[in-house]
């Protein structure tokens, strides 16, 4: 299974960080200042912008390639700010850079419950709905994905990985349409359109139908998507058995 980006996970927690900004404490008044113990917001603040820094670290460990360093530093900013969404988002990109499929999906899960705003909630669930993917969290994947594709989030992407989900159920029809909706819309020189061609050979195939199977496997490598060869070769036998 195809990881998911982490260009595009780095996006999305970027966008999450950006809906809940670090509150600046007000200056002190130049008449008179409260006394330290009348001063309650100040401790939250230093704990945010704490956990920011340590977000900031994460994030630049994870681009140099040191996810178990940016693991740690997210593993901070949870335990100094447990209701911000951004701290676990960011986190889960760690563990699936790791392999720790589960733990992303955890971390997913805690940062859907603490986000207010749907659009960012749909962000996560596609995420999530793709780690499942590749969990083979079949049906979790499905439902994931399908609230991001019925929540207005569309993306052809989207639309392959639920549809591999569907072929793991053996829902051979919702897949199709995934399938033949992605190589409908692509453009011909978008890398979905070889990976749609795909999905839609292994479909037939699975449906039995091996010679429109083997012509989309072969058109999707032709479209780009070089990593199907092994299954051209499975099919070809298999239609060489008949």
């Amino acid at each position: 299974m195809r990881p998911i980006s982490l260009v595009v996970g780095l996006a999305l927690v970027a966008g999450c960080a950006s809906q809940e900004p670090v509150a600046e404490a007000p200056a002190p008044s130049a008449e008179a200042e409260a006394p330290v113990a009348a001063r309650p917001a100040a401790p939250a603040i230093d704990a945010a912008a704490e956990a920011e820094d340590h977000c900031r670290r994460g994030m630049a460990c994870l681009n140099d390639g040191r996810p178990e360093e940016a693991l740690e530093a997210f593993s901070r900013a949870v335990e100094l700010t447990p209701d911000d969404p951004f701290p676990w988002a960011a986190r889960s990109l760690a563990h699936n850079h790791l392999g720790q499929r589960q733990a992303a999906v955890d971390d997913l899960t805690a940062a859907v419950e603490r986000t207010r705003e749907e659009a960012l909630v749909l962000d996560l669930l596609a995420l999530r709905g793709a780690v499942r993917t590749e969990l083979g969290e079949w049906a979790g994947g499905v439902d994931d994905l399908t609230r991001c594709i019925d929540g207005g989030k569309d993306e052809l992407e989207l639309r392959i990985s639920r549809g591999l989900c569907l072929l793991e159920l053996g829902e051979l029809p919702r897949a199709m349409t995934d399938a033949e909706a992605v190589v409908r819309h692509a453009p011909p020189d978008d890398g979905a359109r070889g990976r749609g061609l795909w999905l839609r050979g292994l479909i037939r195939e699975r449906a039995g139908q091996l010679e429109p199977a083997l012509a989309d496997l072969q058109a999707a490598i032709d479209a780009g998507h070089t990593d199907c060869q092994a299954d051209v070769d499975r099919v070809r036998e298999a239609i060489g058995r008949q």
